[in-house]
């Protein structure tokens, strides 16, 4: 939610740091969140604000890196809907 306030390129620099930390300290989170966006990709929809919240990290994160367009714009795609709603 922090990080969702923030304007696009310090946003996509804070969310780079946070990942290292996170990578450094705690791995098993990622592992975890990696899972849960799995559930989300294959179910094709976002169910709630905390979703939300990870599918917009991982879209911080992967902005900007080559290759990954097709799944910047399935990303996108969950976003829009998901905000569409009203939630």
């Amino acid at each position: 939610m922090l990080l969702d306030s923030m304007r696009p390129e310090p946003r996509k620099v804070a969310a780079d740091a946070l990942t290292t930390a996170i990578t450094a300290h705690y791995p098993e989170f990622l592992t975890k969140d990696a899972a849960r966006l799995d559930h989300v990709k294959a179910r094709g929809f976002i169910r709630s604000k905390s979703e939300f919240y990870l599918v917009r990290h991982h879209v911080d994160i992967l902005e900007g890196a080559a290759g990954r367009e097709a799944e910047l714009a399935q990303f996108y795609e969950l976003i829009d809907r998901f905000e569409a709603r009203g939630k």
